[in-house]
């Protein structure tokens, strides 16, 4: 009877921690070095986020720069993000999503998702810039 016990108590615990996945994926984009990307100014997301995306941008050999709005004419590739911050014990990035459009066509996207999937999941705990970086290198992989 204990080891019928001990069993199901293991096929519990390894059925909820499978259920307990962080979520990522990508669909890359393919650019030319030196095109520019407009990333599009989000005031609903903390201010680290924005210079992080930059930076990786150019580290990657494009040109980047902010604009205001979505419907900035002057911009044929545009970038738009979100991430959500959480707490449980500390406050972690939670979720992150890019959008890439060439003109108003979506043409790539990555996602990260550790709040609907991942609530015991240990991983969860990332350095929001290295995740950003990241998604950035899957996104654009040239």
């Amino acid at each position: 009877m204990r080891t019928k016990v001990l069993g199901l108590t293991g096929l519990a615990c390894a059925f909820g921690l499978s259920a307990c996945s962080i979520r990522q994926n990508a669909m890359p984009v393919t650019l030319t070095t030196g095109e520019n990307i407009c990333v599009v100014h989000d005031a609903a997301v903390r201010d680290t986020v924005e210079p992080i995306l930059l930076d990786a941008l150019r580290e990657k050999g494009f040109t980047a720069r902010v604009v205001s709005s979505f419907n900035d004419e002057t911009c044929k590739n545009k970038l738009t993000y979100t991430a959500k911050w959480s707490w449980d014990f500390t406050i972690y990035m939670s979720e992150a999503h890019l959008t890439f459009y060439r003109g108003n066509t979506k043409t790539g996207e990555a996602t990260y998702d550790s709040k609907s999937a991942g609530g015991l999941h240990l991983g969860k705990w990332i350095d929001a810039e290295e995740k950003l970086r990241e998604m950035i290198d899957e996104m654009f992989p040239g």
